[in-house]
């Protein structure tokens, strides 16, 4: 039950309506699967006697009425009518299976869509705690998993059902064989649901956990493969991945084994069930053909049974055995979400200054602050960098000015608004150009315009942020131009081109304010000159934060803050700091000071 609970919050009132009206679809459809079989015995009657059914006064209004005069022309209306009920059993049975199964597979997509954008929505934080082949893993894998189980749990009502209707059926006809069936039937159901209920709970546990091992080492080998290639560490991440999947392959099986082990256990006990009735009928002395309708009947019905017996257990199985997929995408749409879309239709301007206040972060395992009462001001158009030695604070400063943290206390403040509850239209203000540039596998055109429909991306746009990222000249002497492909992650390119496509990115919509984390590492010293002269000429036109390593690409910064354990320690030009401060002048190895 728990489970069907589980299941049922997936969807929406509107979605259970569905389900509902599918449901009882499908229990009109089971109903016909009854009656196909039952009608097996009145036919058999028919066609054995007609002549006997031609004179039974009770249906003397229907012969007249339908001009039955003879036995051939009762036979032949009694096959018509099989005939025809078989055809509509068919035909909506299948119409309804088509229904079931494209309501599911729909709900695998929406589910899938939903959970992702869950994922993608979640707080930066959360990302850096999650193991990115779990979220793949639950995105693709598991909410396949979630269809299957809707599936077994759309048809189980129908073939419980189809079973007690068959039971029933046989208990109207031979009673006490059909007594003692469901007796046997149900003893053994309930001694395999016992025998199977933990193993398939745990296996089905192990089987969520392995995949995601699997998907994680896959990642990671390829993700590495020129360290894997140049070390020879092939055989490691294969066999690494391999271990995991032996496991997983192990709970599969174990668990097939399971499912499938019920049908040959009922198929042999419906067998012995059959042969132990014509045993009784041959030792008690009876005329077999006097109960020939009814062994007709009843092997039938066994025939029938005993898959509707196997699907029933085959779906309490399966569903025990995914119910860790239902969890997992439960636990993934419950996923905390972040502030950012809540404030995406309250507008901010940016038009004097940036201010952090009394601004502290603490990592949620983290026992010292990242940052520590921080207090500054940027005004716009200025040019500032952050620089200090790892650990400084300097990257989870950046990522609370983009936004990607919220301070666990003070505050950030844009033309004296609290950007908390206007996230998303402060970060439209921004161009963020990380160290390291993510590129998917597409075009140019795709990467600079990152995420934006093909029909809304603005060539000129384009072509105006490679020209600032020092890029037009090798795009447009490439085959192609911008519908040139970059690889994946950009390996048909270079590191250098890989950044500047990064560069134009942040670029494209014309920010207000440029944060750049080591921007430049990647470049060679023309291109940084290139570059730091396209920055040069948009300094002043916008506000720029430099995260500098190398100190020599900020030299020519406003203020420069120097950071230590989370604090501003000091603040000034660069020639200042170097002759103030012996820890910057370290950073700067040598570079002389040049005249106040």
């Amino acid at each position: 039950m728990r489970l069907l609970r589980d299941l049922l919050q997936l969807f929406d009132r509107h979605e259970r309506l569905k389900l509902a009206v599918l449901s009882g679809f499908l229990f009109f459809g089971s109903l016909l699967e009854v009656v196909g079989i039952g009608i097996i015995l009145p036919f058999i009657k028919v066609v054995a006697d007609p002549e006997a059914i031609l004179l039974n006064s009770r249906f003397n209004f229907w012969f007249t009425k339908f001009h039955i005069e003879t036995p051939r022309a009762i036979v032949v209306t009694a096959c018509v009518v099989l005939l025809v009920l078989t055809i509509f059993k068919g035909v909506y049975i299948t119409m309804t299976m088509r229904s079931a199964y494209r309501l599911t597979y729909n709900k695998v997509l929406s589910l899938a869509r939903q959970l992702l954008m869950n994922y993608l929505r979640a707080p930066y934080l959360f990302h850096l705690h999650k193991n990115t082949a779990d979220l793949v893993k639950n995105v693709t894998f598991e909410t396949e998993a979630v269809g299957g189980v809707l599936k077994f749990a759309l048809f189980l009502p129908t073939e419980i059902v189809v079973m007690t209707g068959l039971l029933l059926l046989l208990l109207l006809t031979q009673p006490a064989t059909a007594l003692l069936g469901i007796v046997g039937l149900g003893a053994l159901m309930w001694a395999l649901s016992s025998f199977t209920r933990k193993e398939l709970a745990r296996t089905g546990k192990i089987r969520s956990e392995e995949y995601g091992h699997m998907v994680q080492w896959v990642n990671q080998s390829l993700g590495g493969i020129k360290e894997v290639k140049l070390l020879g560490r092939e055989g490691f991440f294969a066999d690494t991945m391999a271990r995991a999947g032996r496991r997983y392959t192990n709970a599969l099986h174990r668990s097939t084994l399971l499912t499938q082990l019920p049908r040959v256990i009922l198929e042999t006990s419906a067998a012995l069930v059959i042969v132990l009735f014509v045993l009784v009928v041959v030792l008690t002395g009876r005329d077999m053909k006097s109960v020939v309708g009814a062994l007709a009947i009843f092997g039938m019905a066994m025939v029938r049974l005993v898959p509707s017996v196997t699907r029933i257990t085959n779906a309490l199985y399966s569903m025990r055995f995914y119910a860790h997929a239902v969890t997992a995408v439960n636990e993934g749409l419950r996923t905390e979400q972040d502030s950012v879309s809540a404030g995406s239709l309250r507008p901010l301007k940016f038009n004097s200054t940036i201010r952090l206040e009394h601004l502290a972060f603490y990592y949620p395992d983290g026992i010292t602050p990242s940052l520590h009462d921080v207090n500054l001001e940027i005004a716009r158009g200025l040019r500032v960098a952050f620089v200090g030695a790892s650990g400084a604070g300097k990257t989870t400063l950046a990522n609370v000015l983009l936004g990607l943290l919220q301070p666990t206390s003070g505050c950030l403040l844009v033309d004296d608004v609290d950007v908390r509850t206007h996230m998303r239209a402060w970060q439209d203000h921004l161009g963020y150009i990380p160290q390291d540039i993510y590129l998917i596998d597409d075009t140019i055109r795709r990467n600079v315009a990152f995420g934006i429909d093909d029909e809304k991306i603005e060539d000129a746009a384009v072509w105006r942020a490679l020209e600032s990222a020092q890029l037009s000249t090798f795009v447009r002497g490439l085959t192609g131009g911008l519908d040139a492909q970059v690889g994946e992650r950009g390996v048909r390119i270079s590191a250098g081109q890989r950044q500047r496509i990064g560069i134009a990115r942040a670029l494209y919509h014309d920010p207000d304010v440029l944060l750049l984390d080591e921007a430049t590492s990647a470049l060679d010293n023309e291109t940084e000159r290139q570059f730091a002269a396209a920055i040069n000429a948009i300094a002043g036109q916008k506000t720029i934060i430099t995260i500098a390593h190398r100190l020599t690409t900020v030299r020519d910064c406003d203020v420069i803050y120097l950071m230590d354990r989370g604090r501003i320690i000091a603040a000034g030009t660069f020639d200042q700091l170097l002759k103030t401060q012996p820890i910057f002048a370290r950073f700067v190895g040598g570079v002389e000071p040049q005249p106040v």
